[in-house]
């Protein structure tokens, strides 16, 4: 974001000129993906992930082992895709990761026992969660920052219609 043209400003603030618009269209914007989700050929039920040449996995196929893939739906309906990592049988705390652009939701352990980490635009939802139930910790990984200071480094004025300010 270091050039924009005018049009392009003008489609980011005035194409609608609505704050949470300009924070999404600033936020928003899935990386190419690096993996799939496919059904396991053993089971209908149950998925595996499959790596494509853009995936930057450092373990071998038998980590992939501990995964348990499953979809989950938002109140809107949409479907996301959730992945559990079983690192331990009887793990007394379970880590919730909402990894920038995406939320990964998992009730299967009390929220006592949940660690909170966000990273990026993750954050968001991971502050939100915070803010309404007593979780163990939170961790937030390079929270955000003003969409306006981003692209205007210079700004020194919070304007109302920014969303993070």
């Amino acid at each position: 974001m270091n050039t924009l043209s005018f049009s392009e400003l003008c489609c980011l603030f005035c194409c609608p000129p609505l704050p949470g618009s300009i924070a999404s269209k600033l936020a928003f914007l899935p990386p190419e993906t690096s993996y799939e989700v496919k059904c396991d050929d053993n089971s209908p039920t149950k998925f595996k992930l499959v790596l494509n040449e853009k995936a930057d996995w450092q373990f071998g196929d038998q980590e992939k082992e501990f995964f348990e893939i499953f979809y989950s739906r938002s109140n809107r309906g949409n479907k996301i895709a959730c992945i559990f990592v079983r690192c331990a049988a009887n793990a007394r705390f379970t880590i919730l990761f909402s990894h920038g652009n995406a939320v990964d939701l998992g009730q299967m352990t009390s929220f006592f026992n949940i660690i909170l980490y966000g990273q990026s635009i993750g954050t968001v939802p991971t502050v939100d969660l915070a803010s309404r139930y007593e979780v163990g910790a939170v961790v937030l990984h390079s929270p955000l920052m003003s969409g306006m200071r981003v692209a205007f480094p210079a700004t020194k004025r919070t304007w109302f219609f920014d969303a993070f300010p």
